[in-house]
């Protein structure tokens, strides 16, 4: 895997393998693996993946890395004339994780639907086979 886009926290990232990301807080504890299961999309080489709008069956598997807080962000409100002024501040919660697997499961229910339709055209092939034998003894012997 190149890489693959995800979703989450309402926000789309770009996750490349054994590499550090950055996401919105995640309610999970450093050292815990989390499963991310909106994957809208996957580049592997020449194979491109897209999702409508996720795909399905694919999950990304990353590590919690560290709990952490961005840069303060500083909000000053002012209006002249008037001596007022207000200071807000924000730090937004944010986690870092890494990627380490990606697995695409394959339903097996399909997987049996389809092992099932070949042998019902593998027993209607060998009915056909029967009923040209028997055809062919009943004009042979009409024809005696």
């Amino acid at each position: 895997m190149d890489f693959a886009i995800i979703e989450t926290g309402g926000k789309q990232y770009k996750f490349v393998p054994n590499t550090e990301v950055v996401v919105e807080k995640l309610s999970n504890t450093v050292g815990e693996k989390v499963v991310f299961d909106k994957v809208l999309m996957i580049v592997d080489g020449e194979d491109v993946k897209l999702g409508d709008p996720y795909l399905k069956n694919t999950t990304l598997e990353a590590e919690v890395l560290s709990q952490d807080k961005t840069k303060k962000i500083h909000v000053l409100r002012f209006r002249a004339k008037s001596r007022t002024r207000r200071h807000y501040g924000h730090r937004q919660q944010v986690t870092k994780v890494s990627i380490k697997t990606s697995k695409q499961s394959v339903n097996t229910d399909k997987k049996k639907a389809v092992a099932k339709s070949a042998q019902k055209i593998k027993s209607v092939k060998k009915v056909s086979k029967t009923a040209k034998k028997s055809v062919a003894q009943k004009s042979t012997t009409k024809a005696k």
